[in-house]
């Protein structure tokens, strides 16, 4: 699991002695948390949209439409993530 470059910068943005820093677990927490939702957001309903319609196929075609779907989830998460943009590099990292 490779985190995002954001996750990584958080990590050092704040001196080490600032108060105000964030709990170093906070950041262990994040990249787990970020896998979790996106398995959520894209991998359940892709499994779950790609078997309906497969339906009366076989097991290549549920797989394969599993497959597009998963691929058009992505594509909208990372859009949602860019805010507007395909080419960012943080999208780029977790593809």
């Amino acid at each position: 699991m490779v985190p995002p470059s954001w996750l990584l910068d958080a990590g050092y943005a704040n001196a080490p002695g600032d108060p105000t820093a964030d709990a170093p677990f906070a950041l262990l927490l994040a990249a787990p948390l970020a896998c979790a939702l996106f398995h959520v957001a894209v991998q359940i309903p892709a499994g779950l949209l790609g078997t309906w319609l497969g339906r009366g196929g076989t097991a290549l075609a549920k797989y394969v439409s599993a497959v597009m779907v998963a691929g058009a989830l992505s594509l909208l998460v990372f859009w949602r993530l860019g805010q507007g943009t395909w080419g960012t590099r943080d999208g780029m990292a977790w593809a």
